[in-house]
């Protein structure tokens, strides 16, 4: 949407919500529908006060179906990126429209019905739905000749099954996510950006706007990790079935090294020339980045962990000892109650004791 149409959008809005409530429209607050995500999973995380980034995707809010934003150790905000050509969401739903059911709320039954679906009635519509939308390296890209999704969707698939349009949409969807970078790493001088594609079993390196292929580096089977080297001359990648961690050079793609560790990484990071690998073992390895040779292998059952402990009093209370304070006055509580009965108890008995 243009910022023209989204102020229409948000005056109408107001407009709306003022003269249902009554309330000045000066005295409406809004908030951007991505940002609120975004803050959402922010503080409702333990990464708050580090640097760290911050995706939001859905159907849509405020003209915008993905954002991209960072927060610095101050807990400052910056966005990124935003975009609307992720259209994963308004398609699922505008399909759901179709099929005569409720949009934002119905999709459940579409992927609920999909299995039931023959190969030769889900294929038309699965076939018809890649001209529309697909993955290429981490951009989506839309068929530039399409206009209006609702007509044109409904007019091509006027004629296919219920169960077939939802199989269809369903394969669809998994394919475009099952096609998405097992793993991405930026070179520290933010030159190039690397995927790592299980399913070709490469690493494709893109320039800084992943716009360009630069090349692809074959790396044997299922990779699922890659990072770069201190000095962006190198990029990594580990292969999941063979233990390898395969070296090439960044700007040709030539392979001039390999790691094998004992066990598959799962993570890959290089520090001061030294690569580190985490398993799915309780294991890091360590090895040198000139020598190709293993240096350290770290059991984490020996090294003292800590945990931070964020309870909803340090989400807003200035109050630290809040749960404390309701526990001991809840314990004041039973001790009045006790002592109270227990005095009651005994006025009553001196009473039956004068009586008789």
């Amino acid at each position: 949407l243009s910022l023209k149409e989204k102020k229409k959008i948000k005056d109408y809005r107001l407009k709306f919500i003022s003269k249902e409530t009554g309330k000045e429209l000066s005295k409406i607050i809004t908030f951007d529908h991505h940002l609120c995500h975004i803050y959402y999973g922010y503080y409702a995380s333990t990464f708050r006060k580090k640097k760290v980034a911050a995706i939001s995707l859905d159907a849509g809010g405020d003209g915008v179906y993905e954002s991209i934003s960072v927060f610095d150790k101050k807990s400052t905000h910056k966005r990124i990126y935003a975009g609307h050509d992720c259209l994963l969401g308004p398609i699922y739903t505008m399909v759901t429209l179709l099929l005569k059911m409720k949009p934002n709320e119905h999709e459940f039954k579409v992927m609920g019905l999909a299995p039931y679906a023959k190969e030769f009635e889900r294929k038309k519509t699965r076939e018809f739905l890649e001209t529309i939308l697909n993955l290429k390296g981490i951009k989506f890209k839309k068929n530039p000749n399409l206009k209006d999704f609702y007509f044109h969707i409904a007019n091509e698939l006027k004629y296919e099954r219920f169960d077939g349009v939802a199989g269809g949409l369903q394969d669809w969807l998994e394919k475009i996510l099952s096609n998405s970078p097992a793993a991405m790493a930026v070179s520290p001088n933010g030159e190039y950006i690397a995927l790592a594609l299980t399913q070709t079993d490469t690493v494709q390196i893109y320039d800084k706007n992943a716009d360009e292929l630069i090349f692809s580096i074959p790396v044997g089977d299922a990779p699922r990790a890659v990072t770069f080297s201190d000095d962006s001359k190198l990029v990594l990648a580990a292969d999941m079935r063979t233990r390898f961690v395969h070296i090439a050079e960044t700007e040709s793609g030539e392979i001039v090294g390999k790691i094998k560790f004992d066990m598959a990484p799962t993570n890959l990071r290089v520090v001061n020339n030294k690569v580190w690998a985490t398993v799915k073992a309780p294991f890091i390895f360590g090895a040198d980045l000139k020598t190709l040779d293993i240096t350290n292998k770290i059991h984490l059952n020996s090294v003292p962990v800590t945990f931070e402990v964020i309870g909803p009093n340090e989400l807003g209370s200035k109050n630290k000892n809040l749960s404390f304070s309701w526990v001991l006055l809840g314990f004041i509580f039973a001790i009045y109650y006790l002592i109270k009965k227990g005095k009651s108890q005994e006025n009553d008995s001196k009473k039956q004791e004068k009586t008789t």
